[in-house]
C-alpha cells in the first residue's frame, strides 16, 4: 500500500516540477536521483550493513515506518514545490517574455547580462550574434576560461605534491594507503569547479587536461567525484532547454550509459586497474555474481539507515545539531574539536561489527534522529527550496559565483541522499574555499600578465 502511494506522490511532484521548472534543471535532476533513492522505499527492500563475513550480506524486508518517512518527505517536497511555483507566477515581472528560459537574452528587455550558453568546443561569446550586450558576455566569457585555467593550475599542483609525498602512482594504491588529508580533500574539488568554468567558456584543451585529473580521481577510487563532475558537465551544457527528446540525443545516451556502468562496475574497473589484472572487471559483470552488485546497490544501503535509526532508538539533541552545523562555518572545525560529520560517526559507533564496507548516511535518517517526522517535513523543504533558490539565481549570476552555485546545485542534487545534513554543509565549506582559492589565482593570472589570457578551445 505505501508503495502506491509513493509512486503517486512522486509521480505528482515530478509533473509539479516539470511544469513549473522545466526537464533540465536543478529541481528535476534532484528529484530524479531523489527517484532512484526512493526505489527501495517503493519495494520496502533494504540492504543490512557490510558485516565482516560477505556471506550474511542479504536483502531484507524493511519496516513500514521507513515507507512513511520517505512518503512525508516527497508530501513535502511536492506542497514547497507547489507553493515556490506559485509564488514564482505571482512575482513574474510583466515584461517577462514565455519561452525564454535558457535561451541567449538578446531581446529580453531589462536585462543587463547575459548567461553564458555553454558549448563542448566553441567559445560561448562566439557562438551569438552581435548585439549591444555582446561586449558583457565576451568578458564573462574571459572570467570564466581565467577561472578554468586557475582551476587547472592547481589541479597539477596538487597532484605534483601528491606525487612527492606518494609516489608518480600515488592513484594506483590502495584507498587505505592514500593521503586523505584536508588538502587532498580541497584539491579534488578543483576538477568539477573548472570543467564547469570550461564548459561555460567553450575552453576545450583546458578541458581535456581536467577530464584528465577526473580520470585520475576515479583510479584513486572516487567514483562521488566522477558522478558530481559529469552531472555538474551535464547541467550546465543542457540547463533551461525545454525539449525532453535532448534526453535521446546520441550524445546524452552514450554519456548516460558510461556513467551508469562506471558508478555501478566502477569498483571493478579502478580495482582491476590498481591490480594489473582485467579478471577482476570480467568476474564483476559475469551474471552469477550480479547478485553481489544489487546488493551493493547504494540506495538499498542508504535506506536500511532509516529502519536503523528507528530500531536503535538513535537521537541527538538540537544543541548537538546545531553545533555541528555552525562548526561548518569555521575552515578548520577539528581544530576547535567539532565534529562536522556527526551523524555518520554516531551511527558507526553503535554498529555491533567490524565495518567492512561504507555505510555512508541517509539525510532522511538524519532527520528522524533529531525530531522524527516534523523534522523530516523540515528537512524536506530545505531541500527543495534550496534546488529552487540554484534554480532562480543560477542565470542571474556570472563568474565565480555561478561555477560555485552550479557545482553547490549539482552536489544538493545527487548527493544529498547518502549524506547527513551536517556533512553536506562540510561539502560547501570545501567547495567555497576552493572557488576563493582559485578566484584568487584567476585575478593574479590577470595582474602578472601583460594581456589577458587568449582564449583556447
Amino acid at each position: 500500500m505505501i508503495g502506491w502511494l509513493l509512486i503517486a506522490v512522486i509521480a505528482l511532484t515530478i509533473a509539479v516540477a516539470y511544469k513549473g521548472h522545466g526537464p533540465f534543471t536543478f529541481v528535476m535532476a534532484g528529484l530524479g536521483v531523489f527517484f532512484v533513492y526512493s526505489i527501495p522505499a517503493i519495494l520496502q527492500l533494504k540492504t543490512l550493513f557490510s558485516y565482516e563475513s560477505k556471506d550474511l550480506r542479504y536483502l531484507a524486508e524493511a519496516g513500514p515506518e521507513s515507507g512513511l518517512v520517505m512518503l512525508t518527505a516527497w508530501a513535502t517536497v511536492a506542497v514547497t514545490l507547489l507553493i515556490t511555483t506559485g509564488w514564482k507566477s505571482r512575482r513574474a515581472p510583466a515584461s517577462a517574455i514565455s519561452g525564454q528560459r535558457g535561451r541567449p537574452y538578446l531581446n529580453a528587455p531589462g536585462m543587463t547580462r547575459l548567461p553564458n550558453r555553454p558549448s563542448l568546443n566553441v567559445p560561448a561569446a562566439a557562438r551569438r550574434r552581435p548585439s549591444v550586450q555582446a561586449p558583457v558576455a565576451k568578458n564573462d566569457a574571459a572570467r570564466m576560461h581565467r577561472f578554468a585555467v586557475a582551476s587547472l593550475i592547481l589541479g597539477i599542483l596538487g597532484y605534483l605534491y601528491l606525487s612527492a609525498t606518494s609516489g608518480w602512482l600515488f592513484f594506483l594504491d590502495q584507498r587505505e594507503l592514500q593521503n586523505d588529508g584536508l588538502l587532498t580533500l580541497l584539491w579534488k574539488w578543483t576538477v568539477p569547479l573548472g570543467i564547469v568554468a570550461a564548459t561555460f567558456s567553450g575552453s576545450t584543451k583546458t578541458q581535456m587536461g581536467l577530464f584528465m585529473l577526473l580520470a585520475v580521481l576515479f583510479l584513486r577510487g572516487d567514483r562521488t567525484m566522477l558522478g558530481i563532475t559529469m552531472v555538474s558537465f551535464a547541467l550546465v551544457w543542457s540547463y533551461g532547454r525545454k525539449d525532453i527528446r535532448t534526453l535521446f540525443r546520441p550524445t546524452f545516451i552514450v554519456a548516460g550509459i558510461v556513467l551508469v556502468s562506471l558508478i555501478i562496475f566502477g569498483k571493478a574497473v579502478y580495482l582491476s586497474a590498481k591490480a594489473g589484472d582485467l579478471s577482476i572487471l570480467i568476474d564483476a559483470v559475469q551474471p552469477e555474481n550480479m547478485a553481489t552488485v544489487i546488493l551493493g546497490f547504494e540506495p538499498f544501503v542508504t535506506y536500511n539507515h532509516i529502519d536503523f535509526v528507528i530500531d536503535s532508538n538513535l537521537s541527538f539533541s538540537l544543541t548537538e545539531f546545531v553545533t555541528s552545523l555552525l562548526g561548518q562555518f569555521l575552515v578548520a572545525p577539528s581544530v576547535f574539536g567539532i565534529e562536522t560529520n556527526l551523524y555518520n560517526l554516531r551511527v558507526t559507533e553503535m554498529l555491533p561489527f567490524n565495518v567492512t564496507y561504507g555505510v555512508a548516511g541517509n539525510y532522511w535518517a538524519h532527520a528522524w534522529a533529531i525530531g522524527g517526522f516534523p523534522m523530516v517535513a523540515v528537512f524536506a523543504v530545505l531541500y527543495a527550496s534550496a534546488l529552487v533558490f540554484c534554480d532562480r539565481y543560477y542565470e542571474r549570476l556570472s563568474g565565480a559565483p555561478k561555477v560555485f552555485l552550479a557545482v553547490t546545485g549539482t552536489v544538493i542534487a545527487v548527493y544529498t541522499y547518502r549524506n547527513g545534513l551536517d556533512n553536506m554543509f562540510s561539502f560547501f565549506r570545501q567547495i567555497l574555499i576552493m572557488v576563493v582559492v582559485t578566484w584568487v589565482l584567476a585575478r593574479l593570472l590577470v595582474v602578472f600578465m601583460r594581456k589577458p589570457l587568449r582564449q583556447v578551445g
